[in-house]
C-alpha cells in the first residue's frame, strides 16, 4: 500500500537540531519504503536567525533529494522586536507563504504530518481539515505551553499560557491523530487534552550510522588534545534549554582536581559568544568550544568522546534528547540531569551517570566519577548503551510509523 505522505515542519535540514534530524531519518525511510514523500519548510534560518545563502533571492524553492520532495518557502526574520514577537511573526510567516505556495501538495496528499511544536504550525490543521480530505497526525515533540510551565519559563495561570493552551487544544481537535515522542508526554497529552487518538511515536536512532567505531576521523589530534585526556563532550544547540553555563562552572571546579578531564562544545545558538568569553575571561583553559560540524560527520566526532554530556536547564520530566540515543548507538556513557524521564533511562540501564541540574558541583563530582571507574566497569557501560539502543533503531520505530499510517486511512 503505497501512501503520499507530507511533513509540515518549519525547520528541516541543513539546519541542526532534533525536528529535522528526527524527521528527515523518518522521511527518507518512508521513501526507501516505496512511499511518496514530500516536506514543506521554511528556508534554512537556524540558529542564527539569518536565511541561509542561496535561499534568500525568491519566496519558494523546490528540490528533490534522498528520494523526497522538498518544498522551502519564505520567512520573515523580523529584528528588535523581542524574542517572544520575533518568533510569532516567523511562524505567522511561514503559515502564510506555505498556504501560498505549497498548500496544493497538501491537497494532494493522503496523509499530512505536522511538527508542533510552533503552535501556529499546529493549527494549519484546522485549514487542512476544511480545504481537503488529507488525514491530519499532530506530531508533537514538546507539549506547549506544558513543557514550558515544567521549564518554569511560563506561569501556568498567565493570558499567554491560556491562550497556547486554547490553541494547541484546537491544534488536537483537528487532528485525526496526535503523536508524541515519550511516554511521560503521553500520559500528559491524555491527562491535560482528554486525547483518545493519542499514538507513541519515539524518537529514534540510525544504529547502523552511529555506532562504536573507532576507524573513521579523529578529531582529538584536529583538537591537539592527547590520548590521555578524558575528553567529555556536547554537540549540538548551545542555547537557553541547554544553559551549558553549569558546564562552564563544573569546568572551573574540575581543573585544579583532574589534570586530564577536558571539555568540547561543538556546535552554534544564541548563548556561543556569551560562553566564548567567559571561557577566555574566566581563564578556563580545560574547555574548548568549536563550530558546527556537518551531520556526516558526527559518528566520528563522537567516538573522539570517551563520555556525552546531555545538559537542561531544568528537569523536563515529558523530554528526552535525540542526542541521547545518539550517544547510546555510539557506545558512550552519558551524563545526564536527574528528576527526568532520561535519568530514569541512565539509571535503570546503567549506562551513565546522573546529575543535579543547574549543580555545578554535582555535575563535577559525577563526572569524577565517571573518570575514576575501572576499565571493565567503564567498559560495560558503554555496551549496555549500545544495547539499550537497538530497542530505538530506527527503522524499528518507522515500520511501526507505517503502521500506523495505514492503520489511520484504513478507519476512515
Amino acid at each position: 500500500m503505497k501512501i503520499k505522505v507530507c511533513f509540515f515542519t518549519q525547520y528541516y535540514l541543513p539546519e541542526m537540531g532534533a525536528p529535522p534530524a528526527r524527521i528527515s531519518e523518518v522521511a527518507e525511510s518512508l521513501s526507501e519504503k516505496g512511499h511518496d514523500v514530500s516536506v514543506i519548510t521554511a528556508v534554512p534560518n537556524r540558529p542564527l536567525g539569518k536565511i541561509k545563502k542561496g535561499y534568500d533571492k525568491k519566496n519558494y524553492y523546490h528540490s528533490y533529494e534522498n528520494g523526497i520532495h522538498i518544498h522551502r518557502v519564505k520567512v520573515f526574520l523580523p529584528k528588535g522586536l523581542g524574542s517572544y514577537f520575533s518568533r510569532l511573526i516567523t511562524e505567522a510567516s511561514f503559515f502564510f507563504f506555505s498556504f501560498f505556495y505549497a498548500f496544493s501538495i497538501i491537497r494532494k496528499s493522503e496523509v499530512i504530518i505536522i511538527q508542533n511544536p510552533p503552535l501556529f504550525s499546529g493549527l494549519f490543521a484546522c485549514l487542512v481539515k476544511c480545504l481537503s480530505n488529507t488525514k491530519v497526525i499532530n506530531w508533537c515533540s514538546d507539549i506547549w505551553p506544558d513543557l514550558l510551565i515544567e521549564l518554569g519559563s511560563l506561569k501556568k495561570n498567565s493570558l499567554i499560557c491560556w491562550s497556547m493552551k486554547l490553541i494547541q487544544r484546537i491544534n488536537f481537535a483537528c487532528s485525526d491523530s496526535v503523536a508524541v515522542t515519550t511516554p511521560n508526554s503521553l500520559n500528559v497529552l491524555q491527562k491535560n487534552y482528554k486525547t483518545k487518538n493519542a499514538l507513541l511515536w519515539r524518537n529514534a536512532v540510525d544504529t547502523y550510522f552511529f555506532k562504536p567505531n573507532k576507524n573513521g576521523y579523529d578529531y582529538r589530534k584536529e583538537w591537539g588534545l592527547s590520548s590521555n585526556k578524558f575528553i567529555i563532550g556536547y554537540a549540538g544547540l548551545h542555547g537557553n534549554f541547554q544553559n551549558l553555563n553549569t558546564i562552564l562552572d563544573a569546568c572551573k571546579l574540575l581543573r585544579n582536581k583532574n589534570s586530564k578531564i577536558h571539555v568540547v562544545l561543538v556546535g552554534d545558538g544564541i548563548q556561543k559568544e556569551h560562553l566564548n568569553n567567559r571561557k577566555l575571561n574566566e581563564n578556563i583553559e580545560n574547555l574548548t568550544l568549536f563550530d558546527s560540524l556537518e551531520r556526516d560527520a558526527m559518528p566520528d566526532l563522537l567516538q573522539s568522546f570517551d563520555a556525552i554530556v546531555i545538559p537542561l536547564a531544568r528537569p523536563m520530566p515529558s523530554t528526552i534528547p535525540s542526542k541521547f540515543y545518539e550517544a547510546l548507538a555510539a557506545g558512550k556513557p552519558s551524563i545526564v540531569v536527574s528528576d527526568s524521564e532520561i535519568s530514569n533511562m541512565v539509571d535503570d540501564n546503567k549506562v551513565g551517570k546522573i546529575y543535579i541540574y543547574g549543580n555545578e558541583q554535582s555535575l563535577a563530582q559525577e563526572i569524577i566519577k565517571l573518570v575514576d571507574l575501572d576499565k571493565n566497569s567503564f567498559k560495560k557501560m558503554g555496551e549496555n548503551a549500545r544495547k539499550l539502543s537497538l530497542e530505538f533503531d530506527r527503522q524499528k520505530i518507522v515500520t511501526k510509523i507505517e503502521s500506523d499510517l495505514k492503520n489511520l486511512l484504513q478507519r476512515f
